[in-house]
């Protein structure tokens, strides 16, 4: 990355990416430029291509900023800051729009075969150590208790007779 300068060190233009060919502040086009060569336009005034160096500040992965490049008094610098990861979400409750108690004991219960792993020792060594994970997890993420709402109706009872007549039906054929 690279920047065109004034004789005071005031970025002119936009960042150059390359070198192959420039537009000057004025808006003509030089081609073959070097780095901290003077670079001169129809007018007369004179440029600077200047490296920008890439600095980091801070530790960790999360990018917080990624600053314009600026002259810190000797060279152009970029900065970016980064910091520690934010820590993760906290796991949803019952009664939250996003809970979904089947997802997060799956991901809590862990793969089959570190589950079939404490079954085999548990069996091996008469512990409860796969049925203690299993019940830690359900406890912790239990299922929801879907609320009904319950509505009385008041029906009137009619009582209505019917009279039944039973009607024998020949099914014997001719």
């Amino acid at each position: 990355m690279y920047v065109i300068e004034n004789e005071a060190h005031e970025q002119q233009g936009k960042v150059l990416n390359n070198l192959r060919v420039i537009t000057r502040p004025d808006g003509g086009m030089s081609s073959n430029v070097k780095v901290d060569e003077q670079v001169h336009d129809e007018n007369g005034n004179v440029y600077f291509i200047r490296e920008v160096i890439h600095t980091v500040e801070g530790e960790g992965p999360r990018v917080i900023s990624h600053a314009a490049p600026a002259w810190d008094g000797e060279k152009w610098t970029k900065v970016k800051t980064v910091g520690a990861a934010l820590p993760p979400p906290q796991d949803p409750v019952p009664g939250d729009e996003n809970y979904r108690y089947e997802e997060l004991r799956k991901r809590d219960y862990g793969d089959y075969g570190d589950q079939l792993d404490m079954m085999y020792h548990d069996l091996l060594d008469g512990t409860s150590t796969w049925k203690d994970h299993i019940s830690e997890v359900k406890n912790a993420f239990p299922k929801p208790v879907e609320e009904v709402d319950a509505e009385v109706v008041e029906v009137d009872a009619e009582v209505v007779e019917v009279d039944a007549e039973v009607v024998e039906v020949d099914t014997e054929t001719e």
